[in-house]
This record gives structure tokens, C-alpha cells and sequence, in this order.
């Protein structure tokens, strides 16, 4: 019995984490053929995929802060990149505390590497 509940909770996480991937990889492919100007909302897309809210912010924190890595690579960051992670973060639905704190985490790791 024990092994069975085992099995069914690995198939099950296994199972999220796919559909996890799914939805990020989906993200991204949205992200990069419409730009942050799309008509669906990120909410909505959340509520489609039927993914926890949760976990759709930990995804697109991710998403963010990747972004943020390459805007700050130079160490400089152009009115127009200022004006993309706003659009991404408006997008995302990242409020500006949070969008605040991955911008400084990004700056972090790109000045420590």
C-alpha cells in the first residue's frame, strides 16, 4: 500500500512539474511573439492553465529576473529597457516592491560575477 501511494505521488509530481514547464515554455512563446502588449491578461492566462497562482509567480519572477539580467548586463539601462521590464512587469502582474527587489537581486549576481 505504502508503495503504491508512492508511486501515485511520484506520477503526480511529476505530472505538475510538466504542466509547470508547459506554462513557462507557453509564457515565454507568448512573451516573445506579442511583446507585454498582449490582450490576454496575465491573470487569464493563469486561470487557462489551470496553474496555482503561486507557482505562476515563482515562474514569472523567474522570467523577470532573466530579463533583468540581460537588460543589466552593460551595467546601464537605457530609457527603453526601463520601459520593456515595466511593460514585462505591468505584464506579469509584478507589483513594483517585488519588481524593485529582482532588479536588485539581478544588479547583485551580475556585480558579484
Amino acid at each position: 500500500m505504502v508503495l503504491v501511494n508512492r508511486r501515485e505521488k511520484e506520477s503526480h509530481d511529476r505530472d505538475r512539474l510538466e504542466k509547470m514547464r508547459q506554462f513557462r515554455t507557453g509564457l515565454i512563446q507568448n512573451l516573445r511573439t506579442k511583446g507585454a502588449s498582449r490582450e490576454l491578461r496575465f491573470s487569464e492566462y493563469v486561470e487557462r492553465c489551470e496553474v496555482p497562482r503561486e507557482e505562476a509567480d515563482q515562474i514569472a519572477d523567474e522570467i523577470y529576473l532573466q530579463f533583468s539580467f540581460k537588460v543589466m548586463a552593460d551595467g546601464v539601462i537605457t530609457n527603453e529597457e526601463r520601459d520593456s521590464l515595466t511593460r514585462l512587469a505591468r505584464y506579469l502582474e509584478i507589483e513594483t516592491e517585488r519588481a524593485i527587489r529582482i532588479e536588485i537581486e539581478a544588479k547583485s549576481e551580475i556585480y558579484r560575477n
